[in-house]
């Protein structure tokens, strides 16, 4: 977690926790698209999707997905 919150863009970072959110209350699947800063200094843009997988009751129990450099 650590990692996320030092290299997600701070004016990202709000729209990701609610597409998270959101994947895992259901409303919504996962998708979206952010800006992180490479160690070095530069921004890359990210674009994030996941499948929420759920128990027999309906509780979100695991998140599966992949973050693509889409970055030019």
């Amino acid at each position: 977690m650590r990692f996320w919150t030092e290299n997600v863009h701070p004016d990202d970072r709000a729209a990701v926790v609610q597409a998270l959110d959101d994947a895992i209350q259901g409303a919504r699947p996962y998708e979206t698209d952010f800006r992180v800063i490479w160690q070095d200094g530069s921004v890359h843009r990210i674009k994030a999707t996941g499948q929420v997988t759920r128990d027999a009751a309906g509780r979100a129990v695991r998140m599966v997905g992949t973050n693509r450099d889409i970055t030019e």
